[in-house]
């Protein structure tokens, strides 16, 4: 039996893309052709434990399942399971905050982009029955941060899921995958586990002001406009570690009259 190094295997994606199919699929195989233990883990899985939250979607329990996925998250990788995690992962903060968990596991962190145009991923979401409303995965594919910025955060391959069917995608995924995750893990460089950059900083404490503030008013159009004003604010900020506590206050200043000028303005 081939020996299996601790892994932490992410997809990423559009919904409707096709994750949750390359993600078992994946699992099969590695099980069927390697006996390697996999398990595949998302927050669509955790949710569906909550009734209520298959009724009525409540961002409230957001935090706690996004927590109690996580909590699994590492209790497979503590077991020696290749774990595999089935979600958008749309933000480059979501990414690295599982990279950081798979170096407190001494486990390989390895991304796979499955990827789709929008109008197909609508197409196929229409299809199965709009499972997922319509509007956001508009909105996911308007805040998808693409990935390769950083060595880390670059895909070890990208999946045309409208060409590659889930069967195909597989086939390409495992010869790469295997060579990774029969391998002994090397830590970084880095004696500590890799911390965010500054760039990631300031992006998680703008969304995370954005996302408190989408809590309180939910107009669609209103919210689209917020999140151009966050995007065009980043592009000419000043980058600089000992500003982060101004520019918290900052944006949130800058956020507040920016909604207030456009209330008043109607």
């Amino acid at each position: 039996m081939i020996h299996q190094s601790p892994s932490l295997i992410i997809l990423m994606g559009l919904p409707s893309s096709g994750k949750s199919t390359v993600a078992k699929l994946l699992a099969k195989e590695l099980f069927n052709q390697y006996k390697f233990l996999s398990i595949v883990i998302g927050t669509d899985d955790i949710r569906c434990l909550f009734p209520s939250q298959l009724e009525a979607f409540d961002p409230n329990l957001e935090p706690f399942i996004k927590n109690l996925t996580q909590t699994l998250i590492k209790f497979c990788l503590k077991n020696n399971y290749l774990v595999i995690n089935d979600d958008m992962n749309y933000y480059k903060s979501m990414r690295h905050e599982l990279k950081q968990i798979a170096e407190e596991f001494a486990a390989h962190f390895i991304l796979i982009h499955v990827q789709i145009p929008l109008e197909i991923a609508l197409e196929w979401n229409k299809k199965r029955g709009l499972p997922i409303p319509q509007d956001v995965i508009s909105k996911v594919n308007e805040r998808f941060d693409k990935p390769g910025d950083y060595q880390w955060d670059t895909p070890l391959l990208t999946i045309q899921a409208d060409e590659d069917p889930p069967e195909s995608a597989v086939k390409k995924i495992i010869p790469k995958l295997i060579s990774i995750i029969t391998s002994l893990y090397q830590p970084s460089l880095e004696l500590s586990p890799s911390k965010p950059g500054i760039i990631e900083k300031i992006d998680k404490i703008t969304r995370d002001i954005v996302a408190n503030f989408a809590q309180i008013d939910k107009n669609p159009k209103l919210l689209k406009r917020i999140s151009k004003f966050r995007i065009d604010y980043l592009k000419n900020i000043p980058i600089n570690e000992s500003s982060l506590e101004i520019l918290e206050k900052e944006f949130s200043l800058k956020l507040k009259e920016f909604v207030s000028h456009i209330k008043q303005a109607k």
